[in-house]
């Protein structure tokens, strides 16, 4: 398991006991985090033998996957059948890893819960649009060293790591493409089948971007489409319209949960379809539940939702109604079953065919589920457009 937190915080805890029961070895990854994890610089560029830097927390994934695979037998596991599987930047790490040289024979499932790495190369995230360049990133760690009143890299080794830690700002350090962990844009990696094909369990949540967003006013938000989209903005007004400052709140969760999560996933599922072997299983997590993190203010569910109804955590009141129990049932058994054959299903479970482009194959998950189609389609192909000009 591979913990989320934009990349910045977060760690898992516990043993996750639903699936040790069913005699699964559950491990858990500790990453770098933050600039620790993240940081580019010049000098460290310059000084690490293949001139590039940044992406210190995806070798330490890649180190920790192949200890697993080297030593789980010693723990009774087999190193032929290890599932990796995360949530948000665990998700977008999961998503990494399936796609890097480094991981390749490491792992036969991936489950990505509201996490994707699909979006283009450029030179600015503007907006989380794109995945920075080395060179690019490079800005972000001579941002920070000027910040900490470092005049270079050996100044810079000398200020006390909680020091580093204060001073980086949330999703100031990310991934990035160094042609070495993360060798090009994904989308095009997947477009060629260069990419570490094995079966997936992915999807999003109906309020994803909620729990990112805030209200401002309708002129500011109109004013901050165009600055990210550009020629594209009057098309991202009429699908995400706001009149009201409330409504911008809306709107801006919309298009994060489009822009971010969902596109990704959907781009990920059709281009693994269409080059690969590996059977995809999609999602679409919409259940308005009390055992949140963030209660969704327009019904639906916000990020991390999912969670409680896969793992067993409890949120808040933690209460659930007679239905949710029943979901929680399901849901938790798709996941176990995957992780121990690769396929979610199982005796006395809804079917939960394979995801194909256009058909009715999304297992939707709201007060109960069912088959069907891909959710906000419209909106889907808005960014397979603006992301595939992006590529230009």
């Amino acid at each position: 398991m591979i913990h989320g937190g934009a990349f910045l915080s977060g760690s898992y805890s516990g043993t996750q006991e639903s699936f040790v029961k069913e005699g699964i070895i559950y491990c858990s990854i500790e990453y770098r985090l933050g600039a620790l994890g993240f940081m580019a610089h010049p000098e460290l560029s310059k000084e690490s033998g293949k001139n590039i830097s940044g992406n210190y927390g995806i070798l330490d994934q890649v180190m920790a996957l192949k200890w697993i695979h080297d030593n789980i037998a010693a723990f009774g596991g087999d190193p032929d059948k290890i599932t990796i599987a995360g949530e948000s930047a665990g998700g977008i790490s999961v998503s990494i890893l399936c796609a890097s040289p480094l991981a390749k024979g490491l792992f036969r499932g991936a489950i990505s819960e509201s996490g994707s790495s699909f979006w283009p190369v450029g030179e600015s995230r503007n907006g989380n649009t794109a995945m920075l360049t080395n060179k690019a990133a490079e800005a972000g760690g001579l941002i920070l060293q000027k910040r900490l009143k470092a005049k270079n890299l050996k100044q810079l080794r000398k200020v006390p790591a909680m020091d580093i830690v204060k001073n980086t700002d949330f999703e100031s350090f990310w991934p990035n493409v160094d042609g070495y962990s993360i060798t090009d844009d994904q989308y095009k990696l997947y477009e060629k089948g260069n990419y570490n094909d094995v079966n997936i369990i992915i999807g999003t949540n109906s309020d994803e971007g909620s729990m990112f967003s805030r209200p401002v006013s309708v002129s500011d938000y109109e004013k901050r489409i165009h600055e990210i989209y550009g020629s594209w903005a009057d098309q991202v007004l009429s699908l995400y319209p706001a009149k009201t400052e409330e409504e911008t709140y809306f709107a801006q969760s919309d298009i994060f949960r489009d822009g971010s999560f969902a596109w990704g996933t959907y781009a990920w599922a059709n281009l693994q379809n269409k080059t690969g072997k590996g059977k995809v299983y999609m999602y679409y997590f919409d259940q308005d539940s009390e055992n949140t993190i963030v209660k969704s203010r327009k019904g639906g569910a916000s990020h991390v939702a999912e969670m409680p109804f896969i793992y067993g955590y409890k949120f808040g009141s933690g209460k659930m109604t007679e239905t949710e129990q029943h979901m929680e049932q399901i849901m938790s058994r798709y996941w176990i079953n995957f992780t121990k054959t690769g396929n979610p299903n199982g005796n006395s479970l809804p079917f939960w065919t394979t995801y194909q482009e256009g058909k009715p194959t999304v297992m939707i998950m709201k007060e109960g589920l069912h088959l069907g189609p891909v959710q906000n389609q419209k909106q889907m192909d808005f960014f397979e457009k603006f992301f595939k000009e992006k590529r230009k």
